[in-house]
Order: structure tokens, then C-alpha cells, then sequence
């Protein structure tokens, strides 16, 4: 999966302009009717629907969109370049590779922008006759366009999250809330990339729940693979902390620590979001019970799920709040 490219953009320079005259018969010094040139193609980039990453943008790609057509006899204008359309996924954001500017936030499917627009069609002769000068032969040269360097970033459009530790049950949790086809095996860091599956939230509301790759003490120094992938929190409203509460799993306090202290790290930004705290397989005699912010389930049993799902429904605003 490519979550990030850089790459380059240059509209179409612009058609020059004419320089012709009339020549009609018995009118043997016809006036200037030298046409105008097309504009250049944009440089346009564009979220679709049917784009699920950025793997097909090969890094370093210059994108050139066809320059304008030149003006002709008679008036007639040069054809514009058409547009050069690079679709991208959408949750894609667009900056400025130079100055880190974000140009756009390409959040929903048909967001689009111009990143480097076509240079100006240059004007024919037929513009600069004056009383003075009856057969100008002047005539603009089209306009010139910008190339632009471009940095993408693509981050999943999701509501919610579940992060924690290896082997703590992610995977497993999301497929049986969603039924996504995330991978689940009993050894560590079986996710090696995000995935998203969709929970129903009533009879008219759904929520999306990103699977994130395991994270681990030491995450955001290169350990695991969980930390590359953390800009794909970046939409999401609320996280949940999934604790493995196994006996022999570290306790539960500093696995809590140790996943807030790792995404601290990668944007400190991201503990102001919304979070409830999950606790898997705890024990399982005891009772499951639901609670407002810290909930017990198994999910490999299946127990716990239906008070977890209405939980992450009444953060998300789906469901209104009821007494337990």
C-alpha cells in the first residue's frame, strides 16, 4: 500500500497568437484578422471513488497537460489543451512539496483542484489596430505555465480505530463487528497495513472502523510496523484502546500509557480526540458488562460486542444515550 508520493505538475503552455490578414477579393489590403491562441491544458487532480491508494502514481511522475492551440486566419480561435485528470483516492491531501503548504484536502469523492494551471492563450494582430497603424504585425506568444512540485498524502476516511499492542485482538475485533476480511493469525503484527470495514449502527446509521497495524513501546523509534502507518488517524474521531488483559500480557495500565505515549509521539495532536478504553479477553468466567468509557468484551467469543458497538455509536453521535 502507497500512502505517500511525490510527484510533479506542469500545465500546458499557452497557443501563441496570429498574425495574418483578410484577403478577399477586391479588397486587396484586407485589415488584420489574425485569431487568438488556446489556453493550456490544468493539471487538475481529482478524488474518484473507484481509487483505493496511490500505488498506480509512480514516484516522481511529471505530469504535463497538452499546450493550447495556435490562433488562425480569419479569427479563429486555437483549441485549448485538454486537462490532464490524476485521480487519487479520496482522503487524499495535496501540499506544496517546497513549502509544506496543504493546497487541498481532498476529503470526499469528485474534490478536485487545479494545481498548476494552462498559460494564457496569446492574442492575435487583429488586437493591436489602431488608426495609426493599419497592419500591425504584432501578435502575443502564448502564456508560459508554472511547474509545480507536489507532495500527496493519503489517509483512510474513517470514523473510529481500534490500536494496540501485538496479539491484542484487533483484527479479530473488527471482523466480527464489521465482518472485513483483515487477516487474524496468533503471532505478532499479522497487520501489516490499515484495514476498514464498515458497522452498522442502527437501522439507518453506519460507522467505518479502521484494523491498525500493532503498535508497541518503542513504535515511534522504528520498532513494528505500527508508527509508519499512524497518518491514517488523521480523520478519525474516535480511537479505541484495545488492552490485551490475558493473564502474562503486561498490565493494562501501562499498555494504556505506552499507546498514548506512541501517538503522542507521532502528533501530539491526536489525544485530543475522542477514545474508550476496551479491554479483550479479560477472563472468561467473569461477567461482561458495558460501561461508559472502559468496556469488557471477548471478541474471539463474541461476547461484549453489542455494548462496545453502542458505545462507539453514542460517541459518534449516531444513537442517543441510554441508561444502562
Amino acid at each position: 500500500m502507497r500512502d505517500t508520493v511525490s510527484i510533479r505538475a506542469r500545465g500546458g503552455r499557452g497557443g501563441d497568437g496570429s498574425a495574418s490578414f483578410r484577403r478577399e477579393k477586391y479588397v486587396p489590403r484586407g485589415g488584420p484578422d489574425g485569431g487568438d491562441g488556446g489556453r493550456g491544458g490544468h493539471v487538475i487532480i481529482a478524488a474518484h471513488d473507484k481509487v483505493n491508494s496511490l500505488r498506480d502514481i509512480k514516484p516522481g511522475t511529471i505530469f504535463r497537460a497538452p499546450s493550447g492551440g495556435a490562433g488562425g486566419k480569419s479569427g479563429k480561435y486555437g483549441r485549448a489543451g485538454a486537462d490532464l485528470v490524476v485521480r487519487v483516492p479520496a482522503g487524499t491531501s495535496v501540499m506544496d512539496a517546497e513549502t509544506g503548504e496543504l493546497l487541498a484536502d481532498l476529503a470526499a469523492n469528485g474534490d478536485k483542484i487545479i494545481v498548476s494551471a494552462g498559460g494564457s492563450g496569446g492574442r492575435g494582430n487583429m488586437h493591436f489596430a489602431t488608426p495609426k497603424n493599419r497592419v500591425p504585425l504584432e501578435f502575443e506568444p502564448g502564456g508560459e505555465s508554472e511547474e509545480r512540485a507536489l507532495s500527496l498524502e493519503y489517509s483512510i476516511p474513517s470514523e473510529t480505530a481500534v490500536i494496540g499492542f501485538p496479539g491484542a485482538g484487533k483484527s479479530t475485533l473488527v471482523r466480527a463487528l464489521t465482518g472485513s476480511r483483515t487477516p487474524v493469525g496468533e503471532y505478532d503484527f499479522t497487520t501489516r497495513k490499515p484495514y476498514i470495514g464498515v458497522c452498522g449502527a442502527g437501522e439507518f446509521a453506519s460507522f467505518r472502523m479502521l484494523d491498525m497495524p500493532a503498535l508497541a513501546d518503542g513504535s515511534s523509534e522504528g520498532r513494528g510496523v505500527g508508527n509508519f502507518f499512524l497518518r491514517h488517524l488523521r480523520r478519525v474521531e474516535l480511537i479505541v484502546l484495545l488492552i490485551d488483559s490475558r493473564p502474562g500480557a503486561p498490565e493494562p495500565e501501562a499498555q494504556v500509557e505506552t499507546l498514548l505515549r506512541e501517538l503522542a509521539a507521532y502528533d501530539p495532536e491526536y489525544l485530543e480526540k475522542k477514545r474508550l478504553v476496551v479491554y479483550n479477553r479479560r477472563d472468561a468466567e467473569s461477567a461482561l458488562k458495558g460501561a461508559a468509557r472502559d468496556i469488557e468484551i471477548d471478541a474471539a467469543r463474541g461476547e461484549g460486542l453489542e455494548d462496545l458497538r453502542a458505545a462507539i455509536s453514542q460517541s459518534l453521535g449516531l444513537t442517543e444515550d441510554v441508561e444502562n
